[in-house]
């Protein structure tokens, strides 16, 4: 019998305690960050529906007069992805101290929808106004923008489909950064 080389050996070491670091650190990330199991490496990905496409995030401003979902900026959409993948509580921050110090103003009649759309994209009676744009509107007053992170999950008993929060923020638009 023949012993393997010194490289073979370290080799062969080596090998498996790269992958069960790398399952670590995964396992890690899933539990302690919120990452999403098909995120990373997919360990347990199979075992679970809980994918980006099954979170979403929703966004509410907080006028004097109510409580109004509105949709994300089709321009954060990249973000809000990344957000869905791995929430965690800067990038929630972040989103909703964005939210609050953009201008809002009042959607066009043509533009509020009652039916019941896209959990990422609420019908509301308010919508994003870019800065380069100009509106005969008046600009929402906005007390504060709640931003949170939803994931859906299946509960065994009873048997239903149901969605637990999983991170939020609540941000005023004279909050500091």
């Amino acid at each position: 019998m023949t012993w393997p080389s010194r490289q073979q050996a370290i080799a062969w070491f080596l090998a498996p305690v790269l992958l069960l670091t790398v399952a670590g650190v995964h396992s890690y990330l899933v539990e302690a960050k919120n990452q999403t199991p098909w995120e990373g490496g997919g360990f347990g990905m199979f075992s679970t529906m809980d994918k980006r496409q099954a979170r979403f995030v929703r966004c509410t401003l907080i006028t004097p007069e109510r409580a109004v979902p509105v949709p994300t900026p089709s321009h954060l959409d990249p973000y809000v992805e990344r957000m869905r993948a791995r929430p965690t509580e800067l990038r929630v921050r972040r989103l909703a101290q964005f939210l609050a110090r953009a201008d809002w103003v009042r959607a066009e009649a043509s533009a509020v929808d009652t039916t019941i759309g896209a959990p990422d994209r609420p019908a509301g009676l308010y919508r994003y106004q870019p800065p380069y744009e100009t509106a005969d509107r008046p600009v929402a007053t906005v007390e504060t923008v709640r931003v949170e992170v939803w994931r859906a999950r299946f509960r065994s008993e009873p048997y239903q489909l149901a969605a637990e929060p999983l991170v939020r923020a609540t941000r005023a638009p004279d909050d500091p950064s």
